[in-house]
């Protein structure tokens, strides 16, 4: 027994010492190697619908990636401008909107007879100063992080093969997809394949449903308050739109951080109309959210009620910050699977029988 179980832990220290230096051979070629192989996770089921209509995996493969690239080049021409527009006009404006703060802050101290701990000539002197030098501190900073990249010329030409292998690796990870399947399942002993197929299969529909599903529910909901909040006269409210829409991937993250830019953004140029629109126009996305839009696409997949869900992302943000925010809900879905599977395991287990 004891052999047999050193036997064991040798194979596990060989496989990982093989991984590791695997991964260490790769070198920059590691990123564009595991990124292909999620794209080609979240892309799959796309190219078994062009297959559909009788055309080879190599063209639809192609077709797909042709597709993805036409998509990001025709979004980035029409929303790129606008969001640089936008975010320019918001770091001109910043000391006006300090200013306006301040004035507000020193007539409420005036009226309820309270001192501030704060010179707003100081303030307002600093905040220019950081603000006329952003672009020079900025391109010093980028210039140096440029020049530390492409130091030599070994560096450079793994930059510029590492950006070009990432379609090449997508193209063949996708084309042997299923091969690649089916060997990662050849090497798991016939003992646990059952299991292990149950398991991978569960897993599988969960990841899959909830990050195709949240995808989906961010461009939809970033398209929603974008509109919404542009045609309601926000200032910035294309890019707050982006930006809520974007975090909408994780759930309540998105609607509480555009709410909150929102009303300070309202609170800078107040008035009432404004801010009773921005609170319509949240409410009338959000409501269209939860009650119909991400239960239909996102449906039951994961499998966790709302508090499930909130006590997720606690528990996973506090472990691993924002990644652990990011996974928390796929990943808590699947805790809660295999729970419910050890449990029905144990309730059928002899030891537990023979505790009645």
């Amino acid at each position: 027994m004891l052999d047999k179980n050193i036997k064991n832990l040798g194979i596990v220290v060989i496989v990982l010492f093989l991984i590791f230096i695997l991964v260490k051979g790769l070198g920059n070629a590691f990123t564009p190697l595991i990124l292909s192989f999620i794209f080609a996770y979240l892309l799959y089921p796309v190219v078994q619908k062009v297959e559909k209509f009788n055309i080879r995996r190599p063209i639809a493969v192609i077709l797909v990636m042709a597709f993805c690239v036409l998509i990001l080049v025709i979004l980035g021409s029409i929303f790129i401008p606008i969001f640089y527009n936008d975010v320019k006009t918001f770091l001109i404006n910043l000391p006006g909107y300090f200013n306006y703060g301040l004035d507000l802050l020193d007539d409420l101290s005036v009226k309820y007879n309270f001192k501030l701990p704060l010179n707003k000539e100081n303030i307002l002197e600093q905040l220019r100063r950081s603000s006329s030098d952003f672009t020079i501190e900025t391109l010093k900073n980028t210039s140096g992080y440029i020049s530390s990249i492409f130091e030599n010329v070994f560096s450079i030409l793994l930059t510029f093969l590492s950006f070009f292998l990432f379609p090449l690796f997508f193209y063949y990870v996708m084309c042997d997809y299923e091969r690649i399947a089916k060997g990662f399942y050849s090497y798991v002993p016939r003992k646990f394949k059952s299991r292990v197929m149950k398991y991978s299969y569960h897993i599988n529909e969960i990841f899959s449903g909830y990050i195709r599903g949240q995808l989906l529910v961010a461009i939809v909901l970033g398209f929603f308050y974008t509109c919404g909040l542009s045609i309601i006269g926000l200032r910035f409210g294309f890019v707050v739109g982006i930006i809520t829409g974007t975090l909408s991937f994780i759930p309540f993250i998105g609607f509480t951080t555009g709410l909150f830019l929102s009303l300070v953004i309202t609170f800078f140029n107040f008035s009432y109309p404004m801010l009773f629109s921005v609170i319509l126009v949240f409410l009338l996305v959000v409501s269209f959210d939860t009650a119909y839009f991400t239960p239909k696409v996102v449906g039951n997949k994961v499998g966790l009620n709302s508090l499930e869900t909130i006590l997720g992302i606690i528990i996973f943000g506090n472990l691993l910050g924002f990644i652990g925010v990011l996974v928390a809900i796929p990943v808590s879905g699947i805790l809660k699977f295999v729970l419910s599977d050890l449990k029905d395991w144990y309730k059928n287990s002899e030891y537990y029988k023979n505790l009645y």
